[in-house]
């Protein structure tokens, strides 16, 4: 740092980096407690005051076969053309968020690369602009790895304009070398691509942000009373070292008090940002990604001018290029919605899955739900499989106050006000929503029965099903009996036990309800798809097929 950067500078970088640290421990242990909380509830019964269902009557009557489709992206049935529209929709609305932060990139690396040209009084030549430029877009290849999910594709396409441009800048420039190049981006890059990877890890996304909102305050709240110490006058200082030897406290636990009190002052101030969030987030002003993504890019903006700019109050600039950035993402998806209008009314999913598939299951959810979230929501029971990746910001700030457990389906009515509540309503970015049902050992079977039946699709992932997923096949007795074939799809892989699978299929289907409204169908076919991996052509056929095969479009 030059001797003419102020010494705020140095303070801005030490909160910039601590606070970090601090919200990502913070964050790994209020993550574990959640899940633990959250399981507990599961196991608990509702204490819900009804008469016990009695059995149902199931008819042994001939009501002929049940036939099992199987499916994958290479043998689909033929698609009709709503479900193909719809998909080019979701597949275009993803590719125009991806231009939006694209577009929002370059506007926030041409206000920095400007100013840092600006600052450093080296005059304008255009390959050091360029290479500036370059440097400081790097956020984007971040944000458009997390939105489209083609990691290699985004660093790969970067990573070829940067070796372009710098080689550019090397011949037009011949005191600079690679290894110079290569320096000023680490050092421009390397911290805030740290910090941002760091949030993005699975046990962290979902309240990292939030958190580092509070501890960003908070110490920064200890800093200022530092500062505040450091500047208070010879006379003043020994003031306050008598009113502490007065009540009894020694000078040094005066200081601690003080940095105590900045840090407990703006850490409130770090709350009520925090309550504000969640606000915001209820009211539809941001969704889950843009509140991840705005938080990345708010890191990069305050961290990359701190080791490059370091002049007063140029340092600032990179705020100003947030600024920038997002009101370029909010034009953006609003045009973006204008010119890709959402489905009215749009279909609703219920997600049901094997639990103890883990981290599958948050893998293939993540990457199904990048398509199908543009489509509509997705309705599911909260397990212990996707508790800490499908949080939101509002559930976790009804868990830090204590209320989580209020969150469960009690009984009946419960179940009934909470149906009629669900978020159904698309975000700024063109988005819908996920709703968790949390649910007692008692309340779950209900709410899966009701869920079914008022979703316009049912996808069950049943990779990894077998005997002693009794869960899966009460859920498979429920659609069979409840819900019309039309509406329901089943995904495997070559961890499921597909002639247990049909077995059990023909079981149920043998023992199905007089009343169900899939006895009288002439020919009965439940949809199976065999995803062989979890990429883009796989999703595309599993998304084509729910839209070609089932009542949604």
């Amino acid at each position: 740092m030059d001797e003419g950067s102020p010494l705020w500078v140095g303070q801005l970088a030490f909160v910039i980096l601590v606070a970090p640290v601090l919200a990502a421990i913070a964050c790994l242990i209020l993550s574990w407690r959640y899940q633990k909380v959250t399981l507990k509830g599961m196991r608990m019964i509702g204490g819900a005051r009804h008469q016990p269902p009695k059995p149902p009557v199931r008819s042994q009557m001939p009501h002929g076969t049940l036939h099992v489709r199987f499916h994958d992206e290479k043998t689909l049935a033929p698609i009709s053309k709503e479900a193909e529209a719809a998909y080019q929709r979701m597949d275009r609305t993803l590719s125009g968020s991806v231009i939006v932060y694209l577009m929002a990139g370059i506007t926030y690396a041409f206000i920095l690369a400007i100013v840092t040209l600006h600052v450093s009084e080296a005059g304008f030549l255009v390959w050091r602009f360029l290479f500036l430029f370059i440097a400081y877009l790097w956020p984007v290849t971040v944000a458009v790895s997390l939105v489209s999910g083609s990691r290699r594709k985004a660093i790969g396409a970067y990573l070829a304009v940067f070796l372009l441009v710098s080689l550019g800048t090397i011949i037009f420039s011949e005191e600079t070398t690679f290894g110079q190049l290569i320096f000023l981006w680490a050092l421009l890059n390397l911290p805030g691509t740290v910090i941002v990877l760091l949030f993005l890890h699975r046990k962290l996304r979902a309240m990292g942000p939030m958190l580092l909102v509070f501890f960003t305050a908070a110490v920064a709240g200890a800093v200022g009373a530092f500062e505040l110490l450091r500047q208070t006058s010879d006379e003043g200082f020994e003031r306050m070292v008598e009113i502490a030897q007065a009540v009894g406290l020694s000078a040094e636990a005066m200081f601690w008090l003080i940095l105590l009190a900045g840090t407990v002052i703006l850490g409130v101030l770090g709350k009520q940002i925090w309550d504000l969030m969640g606000q915001f987030y209820r009211r539809k002003v941001f969704s889950d990604q843009m509140l991840v993504l705005d938080c990345l890019w708010l890191q990069f903006g305050i961290i990359q001018p701190l080791v490059i700019i370091q002049s007063g109050w140029w340092t600032l600039a990179g705020l100003a290029g947030f600024i920038a950035y997002k009101l370029v993402t909010l034009i953006g998806f609003t045009l973006l919605r204008r010119y890709f209008p959402p489905a009215k009314p749009p279909p609703t999913l219920l997600l049901l899955r094997v639990f103890s598939l883990g981290h599958q299951s948050e893998r293939f959810f993540k990457v199904f739900g990048r398509w199908w979230l543009r489509w509509g929501s997705i309705r599911m029971i909260a397990g212990p499989d996707l508790v800490a990746a499908t949080v939101s910001p509002h559930e976790f700030l009804e868990f830090v106050a204590g209320r989580h457990l209020k969150r469960f389906v009690k009984n009946d009515q419960d179940l009934a006000s909470r149906s009629a509540r669900i978020d159904n309503a698309i975000d700024p970015d063109g988005t819908y929503r996920v709703s968790e049902f949390f649910c007692h050992a008692d309340t779950w079977q209900r709410t899966m029965r009701t869920l079914a039946r008022n979703s316009q699709a049912i996808l069950m992932d049943l990779r990894s099903f077998a005997k002693t997923n009794q869960g899966c096949t009460y859920e498979l007795e429920q659609l069979l009996d409840y819900v019309d074939l039309d509406r329901v799809a089943l995904v495997i892989d070559n961890s499921t036990d597909r002639e247990f699978l049909q077995q059990t299929l023909r079981d149920l289907w043998s023992r199905l309800l007089p009343d169900s409204p899939n006895r009288q169908l002439a020919n009965p076919t439940i949809h199976v798809f065999h995803a062989l991996k979890q990429d883009r052509d796989t999703m595309r056929a599993l998304l084509l097929m729910l839209g070609g095969t089932q009542k949604i479009v």
